[in-house]
Order: structure tokens, then C-alpha cells, then sequence
């Protein structure tokens, strides 16, 4: 019963958003991409916002912007990673984006729209209790991790494949 409401309470899954161009070859493409190992060795990467951090690309209103991201603890997990491999990272690094980009014309306070075209996951994505952090660490106080196996249409637990779940369930938009 706790497996599956940990399942339940915090599926959480690698995204790499892409950008779908195929019909958009016209329009200036802007990509920054995964340059090291962990977001400290990614040039491309911060994890916070600050003024003090310069931007890494420059986009004019309507090119399109390709980001690949990280996950949210930065982790180095894989489809072999077990319970032990949990509290091996530093949760002072957590929450890397990718970026920032500024957009020309834009100024501070200004709202910009932006349309999402495609959102491509990683082929892994994990769910994990790390002992001490999060808001259920009173109740789960051992490392526990899930590993998932991640498609365009749903993801599915490697060693139980009868619990599958489509991404339909998880779109926030």
C-alpha cells in the first residue's frame, strides 16, 4: 500500500522540452543544449534567477527556442538505479534550468507569451523519497526510488509493466 501511494503522491519524470520545427523551418531556431554532467559543469544551466547571471542566448519575438533540461534533482539516476543510490546527491544543487534567454524588446516587468509546440520526455524518468526532504519525511524516513520507463503517450514502472499511467493524466496546461 505505501509503494503505490508513493507512486500515487509523487510520479515525477524527466522532461526535455523540444521544439516540433518540421513546419517552422523558416523561423531563427535557438537551442541551447546539455553541455556537462551536472548543472555546476553546464554552462547552459542555473538554478536560480538573479541579475547577476548573464543570459546564454538571445532570441528576437518569435524564433523559436529549443530547450533540453535537466531533472529536478539533477541526479545522475538510470534504469538500474536502487534505494542505495538515493542520498548520493546534494540537494543544494536541486532545481536546474536551462538558460536564461533573453528576448529583444523585452523589458523588466514585462509579460511575454510563449506557446509551448512540444514537450519531448527522456526515455527515464524516476519517482524518489529521499529521507528528510519533502513534505511526507516524517512518515518515509527510507530512500526509495522507482524507476519508469518514459514514451510520448504514457510511462510505465521497468519491473511492473502492468502499471502503466498515459501523460495524459500529468499535462499541467
Amino acid at each position: 500500500m505505501i509503494k503505490i501511494l508513493t507512486f500515487c503522491l509523487s510520479v515525477m519524470f524527466v522532461i526535455n522540452l523540444q521544439a516540433d520545427t518540421t513546419d517552422s523551418k523558416w523561423k531563427n531556431i535557438i537551442e541551447l543544449k546539455k553541455t556537462g554532467d551536472h548543472c555546476k559543469d553546464d554552462a547552459n544551466c542555473f538554478n536560480r534567477y538573479h541579475p547577476a547571471i548573464e543570459p546564454r542566448a538571445t532570441a528576437e519575438p518569435g524564433d523559436i527556442i529549443v530547450l533540453h533540461t535537466r531533472d529536478a534533482l539533477d541526479s545522475n539516476y538510470s534504469f538500474d538505479a536502487v534505494a542505495e543510490d538515493v542520498p548520493t546527491f546534494n540537494l543544494g544543487e536541486v532545481h536546474p534550468m536551462t538558460g536564461p534567454v533573453f528576448v529583444k524588446g523585452a523589458k523588466r516587468g514585462d509579460a511575454l507569451e510563449v506557446e509551448l509546440l512540444d514537450i519531448v520526455p527522456d526515455e527515464y524518468g524516476y519517482t524518489v523519497i529521499v529521507p528528510g526532504f519533502g513534505f511526507l519525511r516524517d512518515i518515509f524516513t527510507e530512500p526509495f526510488i522507482v524507476n519508469w520507463k518514459l514514451t510520448r503517450t504514457g510511462l510505465y514502472q521497468i519491473i511492473c509493466q502492468e502499471l502503466q499511467f498515459l501523460m495524459k493524466h500529468f499535462q499541467v496546461l
